[in-house]
C-alpha cells in the first residue's frame, strides 16, 4: 500500500462521515502511517505535550527514559548475540525490522525512540517494578523528614537501588530449631513388637479381605432396616454393657452416629486398662466392622490410640496365646484397614 498523508485521510475521512459509515483501516494500513509526516506527527504531539499539566509532563517523561534504557539495553543484547554467533560460526543474524517513532520535545525528550512487535525486555522496571512516579536528583537526609511528596519518592527509590535484585536469606535451621516454641504435644512412636507376634502378611491379606466383605454384608442388611431411636453406650454404663456379647440386633438399634460414638466410647475406656479382655475385643471388632465409611476425625484419632493400646500390650508378650491372637485382629483392622499405621511400617 502506498503511503498516505495524514491531511489527506483527514479529508477522506470527513467526506465519508458526510456519505456514509467511516473508512476501516486494516493493520498494515495502520502500520504504514506511522512514518507518514512525522514532522506533523511531531507538531501535533508537542501541542497536546505543552497542554498537559506539569505533573503529568513529568511522568510522560520518565516513561520516554524508560524506554530509551530499553532501546539502549536491547542494542547491548543485540550486538552481543551477533558477536556470539559470529564466534560460533553462525553467521550474521537475521536484521530485525525496526519502527522508528517520532522525536520528542525540546525539554529532554529528543531522542528517537525505537519499537519491536512483541518485544519481551527483561529490564528490572518492567510490570509492577516499574515506578509510577519519575523523580530526579538525590535525598536530602539532613533536612529532616521529607517535606513533600517528591522529597518522600526520592528517598524511597534510594533506598530502592541500596537493595539487590535478588535476596537470599541464609537460615541457621540448627539455631532456629533451638529456638523455637513447642506448640505441638511430643507423640512417641509407635511401640515395637516381636515380628514373631505380628500377623503374617498372608494372613492379613485374607483377613481383610473377609473384614471388608462383613462390612458390606451388614451395611446391606442396615440399610434395609429403620434403626430405632437408641442412644449410644455411654462410658459410665460400658463395664456392664463389656460382660456381655454384642449381638447383630444391638447393633443394628444404633444409627451411625450413634455406633460412632459408642466405638470412641470403648477406645476410651480401653485406653485405661491394662489388658483387654475377650469380651471388649468383641465390642471392639463389631463396631470396627459397622462404622461408617469416611470416618470422622475423632474417630480417626480414637483407632490410633486403640492401635497404640494393642501393640504396647503386644510388646510386653514373649509367646503366642489367646489375647495376643485378638490383639493381632485389631492391629490389622486399625493399622491396616482403618490406614492408621505410619507409611514406615
Amino acid at each position: 500500500m502506498e503511503a498516505t498523508t495524514l491531511v489527506s485521510l483527514r479529508d477522506e475521512e470527513t467526506k465519508g462521515h458526510e456519505k456514509g459509515p467511516q473508512r476501516k483501516y486494516t493493520r498494515s494500513d495502520m502500520e504504514a502511517l506511522r512514518f507518514v509526516q512525522s514532522e506533523y506527527q511531531l507538531e501535533l504531539f508537542e501541542r497536546v505535550y505543552w497542554g498537559l499539566e506539569p505533573t503529568v509532563r513529568l511522568e510522560l517523561d520518565g516513561i520516554f527514559v524508560a524506554d530509551s534504557n530499553k532501546k539502549k539495553k536491547r542494542n547491548r543484547n543485540r550486538n552481543k548475540n551477533k558477536q556470539r554467533n559470529r564466534n560460533n560460526g553462525g553467521g550474521d543474524i537475521a536484521s530485525e525490522e525496526q519502527l522508528v517513532a517520532g522525536t520528542s520535545n525540546q525539554s529532554g525528550m529528543g531522542e528517537n525512540m525505537q519499537c519491536e512487535e512483541d518485544d519481551i525486555s527483561d529490564d528490572s522496571y518492567d510490570g509492577i517494578l516499574k515506578p509510577a512516579f519519575l523523580v530526579e536528583g538525590e535525598p536530602d537526609f539532613e533536612s529532616g523528614p521529607p517535606v513533600d511528596g517528591w522529597e518522600y519518592l526520592r528517598r524511597v527509590r534510594w533506598e530502592a537501588d541500596q537493595l539487590p535484585d535478588v535476596k537470599v536469606a541464609k537460615l541457621n535451621l540448627n539455631e532456629i530449631n533451638a529456638e523455637q516454641t513447642p506448640y505441638m504435644p511430643k507423640i512417641p512412636d509407635l511401640p515395637k513388637c516381636p515380628t514373631n507376634l505380628l500377623p503374617s502378611k498372608k494372613w492379613e491379606y485374607y483377613f481383610l479381605n473377609e473384614f471388608s466383605e462383613l462390612r458390606k454384608a451388614f451395611s446391606q442388611l442396615s440399610s434395609s432396616l429403620d434403626p430405632s431411636n437408641s442412644s449410644p453406650i455411654s462410658k459410665s454404663s460400658i463395664e456392664d454393657q463389656s460382660q456381655v456379647a454384642p449381638t447383630v440386633a444391638t447393633i443394628l438399634n444404633m444409627d451411625a452416629v450413634h455406633r460412632a460414638a459408642t466405638l470412641r466410647n470403648y477406645i476410651d475406656m480401653a485406653e485405661s486398662l491394662e489388658k483387654l479382655s475377650r469380651h471388649d475385643c468383641l465390642w471392639l471388632f463389631a463396631l470396627c466392622a459397622t462404622v461408617d465409611m469416611p470416618l470422622h476425625a475423632d474417630t480417626c484419632a480414637s483407632l490410633r490410640c486403640l492401635l497404640r493400646k494393642c501393640l504396647g500390650i503386644l510388646a510386653t508378650k514373649l509367646e503366642m496365646d489367646d489375647e495376643v491372637a485378638m490383639l493381632s485382629v485389631l492391629v490389622s483392622i486399625c493399622g491396616k484397614y482403618f490406614g492408621q499405621y505410619d507409611n514406615t511400617i
